[in-house]
C-alpha cells in the first residue's frame, strides 16, 4: 500500500490493505492520499507516483465528469453508492465514496474511494435469470405437450409454443414433420402458404433442408442465400431457417423447421434452449407413437379375432347345415320309407317274415348312418382312448373305401406316459382327418404314411403321399380349396405350434404339424386297458 508521507497511521494501511475491494484515499480535489495494492493494480498507477497525483478518472481537479460519485459525497457530506461503466475497460464498476474524519497534511477532509468490478457477478446474474427464463419456456411447453393426445397435436403444440417465446426472435412461421419410413409427412404447421403445403406435404430422406436433417440427425441453421425450396416460394429471400431433428434414443423421429428474420444470428442459449425443447418434444413423441402403435396393434388383434370368430361360427353353421341335411334326406328318407312300408303291412300276410327281415336291415342301415355321423361330429374313442387309437380307427374306416394303403407308426404315446392334453389331441386328430380327407378325395395317391412322435415339449404328426401333389400358392388363392388348408393353419396357430406343406405339382405332398405340449394343461391318465374295445361297443347300440 502506498501512504500519505508521515501522516498516515500504520493501523489505517493495513485497513486497506486487509479490504477485498479496491480501495483509494482522496481529497475533495481528487488527488490521492493513499491507495491500496489492489487500486494500483487495477488503475494501472505507478506506485511510485501514485500518491500526490490525480484520480485517472481526471486529468485534473477542474475536469471532473458531472456524476463523479466524489463530487456528489463532498455536496452531500454522506456517502454516495453508484455502478458506472469505466470508459478505459468498458467494465461495470460498483463504486462507493465515504467521507472520513481523517484530515491531510494540509487539513482537507480525506474520503474513502472504493470500487469493484462486478462485470462476472453481472454477468451470472443475467445468466441466471435467463437460465430461469429457459425454465419456466421449457416447463410450459412440457405441460402443453402433456396433455396431447396424437402425434399431430404434439408437433403442433411444439410449434405453437415455440413461434410464442418473444426472447427467441423466430417469426410466426414454422413446419413440423413426422419421420415414416425414409419420408417425412407434414404433419403440423404455422402460418405456411397453400403452394409450400403442396410441395412439403411430403419429403424423402435428403430432399431439402428437411430431409438432410432427417437422414443426419443433426441440425441445420440456413442463411437465405442456401436455396431450401425446389419451387419459387414469395418472401423466401426475407428468412433464414434453424431445422432441428426430433431424436429420441438415436432415433430421428421428426423434424422441426423454424424462420428465423433475416440476417438473424441464432446465438448460443436460443440454440440451447431449442434444442432442449426439441429433445422434450421428442420424449413425448416417443411416449405418443408407442401408445399408438400398441392401440393399432390391438386394432388389428381385434380384427383378426373377430375375423376369427366369423370363420368359427360360420364352420359350425355349415357343419349343423350339413348334419341337418343328412338327418332330413338320408334318415328322415328312411324313416319316412320304413313307416310307409309299416303302414302297407297287412298282419297275418304269408310275407311276415320276409317284412320283418327286410325292415331289421333297414333298422340296421339307420343305425350304421347314425353311428357314421356321431363319429363324424366326435369319435368318442378319442375321448375314451386317446390320439393313437383315434387316428389308427380313422386309418381304418378311410381304408375300407379307398384304395390308397395307409401306414402308421406312432411312437412314446403309449399307456406309459400321459394323455396328451385335450386341445393338442383334438387339434392334432383334426388335422390328421382332414389330411387324410385330402390324401383320398384329391391326391389320387397308392400310397401314405401317417407319423406321429411325442417329444418332451413337442408332439409331431408327419402326413406324406405319393400323389399328383399341388402348388400351396396358387391353393391359396382357390377360396373353395384353402377352406381346408387354413382351418388345419388355424388350428395350429391356436395351440401355439407351427404347421409347414411342402408340395408340387407331380411330386406328393408332405405335411408336418408341431404343437407345443403344456406343462400346465392337466394331463389326463391313460386307460388301464392296453387295448381299446369295439368302436360298436362305444358308438349307438341296437
Amino acid at each position: 500500500m502506498t501512504q500519505p508521507p508521515g501522516s498516515t497511521p500504520n493501523d489505517l494501511a493495513s485497513f486497506l490493505e486487509a479490504l477485498p475491494f479496491s480501495a483509494l484515499l482522496l481529497d475533495r480535489d481528487h488527488r490521492v492520499v493513499a491507495a491500496n495494492a489492489s487500486a494500483v493494480r487495477e488503475l494501472e498507477l505507478d506506485p511510485e507516483t501514485a500518491v500526490g497525483g490525480f484520480c485517472p478518472h481526471i486529468a485534473r481537479g477542474d475536469r471532473v465528469p458531472p456524476d463523479c460519485p466524489l463530487n456528489r459525497a463532498v455536496l452531500c457530506k454522506q456517502g454516495c453508492e453508484v455502478s458506472r461503466v469505466d470508459p478505459r475497460t468498458q467494465q461495470t464498476v460498483d463504486v462507493g465514496v465515504y467521507p472520513t474524519t481523517l484530515r491531510s497534511p494540509a487539513g482537507n477532509q480525506l474520503y474513502l474511494h472504493l470500487f469493484s468490478d462486478i462485470s462476472r457477478f453481472q454477468a451470472n446474474s443475467q445468466r441466471l435469470c435467463r437460465n430461469a427464463e429457459h425454465h419456466r419456456a421449457l416447463c410450459e411447453l412440457l405441460q402443453q405437450l402433456g396433455q396431447c393426445r396424437s402425434s399431430t397435436e404434439i408437433l403442433q403444440g411444439l410449434i405453437d409454443r415455440v413461434t410464442q417465446v418473444s426472447w427467441l426472435g423466430v417469426t410466426s412461421r414454422a413446419t413440423a414433420f413426422l419421420v415414416q419410413g425414409e419420408e417425412l409427412i407434414m404433419l403440423a404447421h404455422r402460418n405456411i402458404g397453400d403452394e409450400q403445403l403442396t410441395h412439403c406435404q411430403r419429403l424423402r430422406f435428403g430432399q431439402c433442408l428437411c430431409g438432410q436433417v432427417a437422414m443426419s440427425g443433426k441440425r441445420a441453421i440456413c442463411g437465405s442465400d442456401k436455396p431450401l425450396h425446389d419451387i419459387h416460394i414469395p418472401h423466401m429471400q426475407h428468412h433464414h431457417h434453424v431445422v432441428l431433428p426430433l431424436r429420441y434414443e438415436g432415433r430421428v423421429l421428426g423434424v422441426l423447421n423454424l424462420y428465423l428474420q433475416k440476417d438473424d444470428h441464432v446465438d448460443d442459449y436460443r440454440l440451447e434452449f431449442l434444442e432442449a425443447a426439441a429433445a422434450a418434444a421428442a420424449t413425448v413423441l416417443a411416449e405418443q407413437l408407442s401408445r399408438e402403435a400398441v392401440a393399432d396393434a390391438q386394432r388389428k388383434l381385434d380384427s383378426a379375432k373377430r375375423h376369427y370368430l366369423e370363420r368359427v361360427i360360420e364352420s359350425q353353421e355349415n357343419e349343423r347345415r350339413r348334419v341337418s341335411r343328412e338327418l332330413h334326406d338320408q334318415l328322415g328318407q328312411s324313416l319316412s320309407a320304413l313307416l310307409l312300408e309299416l303302414g302297407a303291412h297287412r298282419p297275418g300276410a304269408e310275407d311276415c317274415e320276409e317284412v320283418r327281415e327286410g325292415m331289421g336291415a333297414r333298422i340296421r342301415g339307420i343305425i350304421d348312418q347314425v353311428r357314421r355321423m356321431a363319429w363324424e361330429l366326435r369319435p368318442a374313442i378319442l375321448d375314451d382312448y386317446g390320439l393313437e387309437s383315434a387316428v389308427a380307427r380313422l386309418i381304418e374306416q378311410l381304408s375300407e373305401h379307398a384304395a390308397v394303403a395307409i401306414d402308421y407308426q406312432c411312437s412314446n404315446l403309449d399307456g406309459s406316459q400321459p394323455r396328451l392334453p385335450e386341445r393338442v389331441e383334438a387339434a392334432l386328430y383334426r388335422i390328421a382327418q382332414e389330411a387324410l380327407n385330402n390324401v383320398v378325395r384329391h391326391a389320387h395317391a397308392s400310397q401314405a404314411s401317417v407319423i406321429v412322435s411325442r417329444g418332451e415339449e413337442r408332439v409331431m404328426l408327419l402326413v406324406e403321399d405319393d400323389g399328383c401333389g399341388f402348388d400351396p400358392t396358387e391353393a391359396s388363392r382357390n377360396t373353395e380349396a384353402s377352406l381346408g388348408l387354413t382351418g388345419m393353419a388355424e388350428r395350429v396357430q391356436l395351440a401355439g405350434g407351427t404347421l409347414t406343406i411342402e408340395s408340387a405339382p407331380g411330386q406328393g405332398t408332405t405335411l408336418r404339424a408341431e404343437l407345443p405340449l403344456n406343462p400346465q394343461a392337466d394331463a389326463r391318465p391313460a386307460p388301464d386297458t392296453g387295448q381299446p374295445e369295439s368302436a360298436d361297443a362305444n358308438e349307438v347300440g341296437e
